[in-house]
């Protein structure tokens, strides 16, 4: 969908945020489309899953960390739901300075990605001393994070769902899913491990970062359509420090900011690689859904699903 000047002058008059004057798309992987308007703000909408609560979780989060922490996440101006002006929901947010800490980090010398792998691990750690009294993702009803009462049950439940929707998409050939059902099986998850704020998509894509005279500092962390309350170490399941990818910090630095905060379980690599098999069955079945299986995505996915179980025979 393309977004009209219209659209986004009604929207900024009905929540009292002046007249439009510019605007642009953010060009990113993002699922939610994302735009800069007027410099200022900050305007999604979800029109990939338009029934889910994404954004409503998102503002309530938002709203929650600025409360009770000094992470800096944006301010919310403005969650619409009506589907009066576009039929989808619509958040608003204080528009935060600095760039994404990837768009730059192969420019900074080794000092400055040490300092930015401190700080996101000091930051990571703040956010997992958020608990909650559930698992799992955003209940309407309660307006928090988590319903669940057993993290095993919780996880399991949704893997199983997305075992089904491979299943019916076939996007991933029947031995692979059931290597990863017995798997899921016999391994062990904890039933009630202490339940804390995860973002689900953290890395040097999601934190903005600006430079202070010769240093960089942190300014903000955004993006928390995947966040969900859970045990700490689900946070490692994208492949967090674990994986190589471009959006990993230096993990020695990261790790020291990280327990200069909180105690990190010394088991983390290992109890992480269930929540990674999980994660990366999900991302499978979301690509199935809404990149018409998109072979070079699946091909990565795969791959990861591949070497987890590989490891654990």
């Amino acid at each position: 969908m393309t977004l009209l000047d219209t659209q986004i002058a009604a929207l900024l008059e009905k929540h009292h945020l002046g007249p439009l004057r510019r605007w642009r798309p953010v060009v990113r992987a993002g699922i939610i489309p994302t735009y800069i308007v007027n410099g200022t703000l900050v305007l999604r909408f979800d029109n990939r899953e338009p029934a889910r609560v994404r954004l409503h979780k998102e503002a309530a989060l938002y709203q929650r960390l600025a409360a009770a922490t000094e992470l800096p996440v944006p301010r919310v101006l403005a969650l619409d739901t009506s589907h009066a002006i576009l039929p989808y929901d619509v958040i608003i947010l204080e528009w935060l300075p600095g760039v994404p800490a990837l768009d730059i980090w192969k420019q900074l010398d080794l000092m400055a990605q040490q300092q930015i792998s401190y700080d996101l691990g000091q930051a990571l750690a703040r956010l997992h001393n958020v608990t909650c009294s559930g698992y799992g993702g955003f209940d309407r009803q309660s307006g928090e994070l988590g319903y669940a009462t057993d993290w095993q049950s919780y996880l399991l439940d949704r893997a199983a769902e997305t075992l089904v929707v491979l299943w019916q998409y076939e996007g991933l050939p029947a031995p692979l899913l059931d290597g990863a059902e017995r798997y899921l099986l016999r391994t062990f998850i904890p039933v009630m491990p202490p339940v804390v704020v995860v973002h689900g998509d953290f890395g040097l894509h999601n934190a903005l970062v600006e430079q202070r005279g010769a240093t960089w500092r942190l300014t903000g962390l955004i993006d928390f359509e995947w966040a969900l309350a859970a045990d700490s170490t689900y946070e490692f399941a994208t492949g967090l420090l674990i994986e190589p990818d471009e959006v990993n910090p230096l993990p020695a630095s990261f790790l020291a900011g990280y327990r200069s905060v909180r105690l990190l379980d010394t088991d983390w690599v290992q109890r992480s690689t269930v929540y990674r098999l999980i994660y990366h069955l999900t991302l499978c079945g979301l690509v199935c859904r809404h990149y018409d299986g998109d072979p070079q995505m699946m091909r990565y996915h795969r791959s990861m699903i591949v070497d987890i179980l590989k490891a654990c025979v």
